[in-house]
């Protein structure tokens, strides 16, 4: 019997340094992933050519592909604190996290604003929307908002109540917010 005290005493005190460990260890892969240490490189928006969606949809796989790429890069950012021009963990606002996102995930260089984002790609109807569409909203009539659509009814934004964090399109207040949504290539 003392020796099982003293095992589970001895995992008590370990389990949470293992735990941060492996934390920390996730934390840096995302940190390699996101700054560009996978020797990515990136698009210019200039480049990018526009989507005509019946010919050029894509495939069962490929959007579950996408969506879980982004969720392994949504799960690095989520919890940073809103800051307005934020660029990193420190602080990031609407856009900024989309641009850092897109670049990640696909390799994209967006716009740095929403409203300049809001002009690239191809306009997608809600109901077609697909895992990485971009989700542009209307703020108190003078400020747009962007999201990522994460699939079934998720989004991803930058939020000044909430920070980076996962929404619902079905909430009232997201509906009524709602004005568009774009799909940039990827691939």
């Amino acid at each position: 019997m003392a020796v099982t005290h003293l095992v589970d005493q001895s995992s008590r005190r370990w389990a949470p340094r293992v735990r941060r460990a492996g934390q920390w260890f996730i934390a840096c892969v995302c940190m390699s992933l996101a700054t560009g240490c996978a020797g990515g490189t990136t698009v210019p928006v200039s480049a990018l050519v526009p989507l005509t969606l019946p010919e050029q949809a894509l495939s069962q796989a490929a959007i579950r592909s996408a969506e879980q790429q982004l969720r392994g890069e949504i799960n690095f950012w989520l919890g940073t604190p809103y800051q307005l021009g934020g660029t990193s963990r420190r602080g990031i606002d609407c856009s900024g996290f989309v641009q850092q996102i897109y670049r990640s995930a696909f390799a994209i260089d967006l716009p740095r604003t929403a409203a300049e984002q809001g002009l690239v790609g191809e306009s997608v109807a809600l109901s077609d929307l697909q895992p990485g569409d971009l989700l542009f909203f209307r703020i108190r009539e003078t400020r747009n908002h962007v999201g990522i659509y994460l699939g079934g009814d998720d989004f991803v934004h930058a939020s000044p109540h909430c920070g980076v964090s996962i929404a619902s399109l079905s909430s009232p207040h997201w509906q009524h917010a709602f004005q568009s949504a774009r799909r940039l290539p990827r691939g």
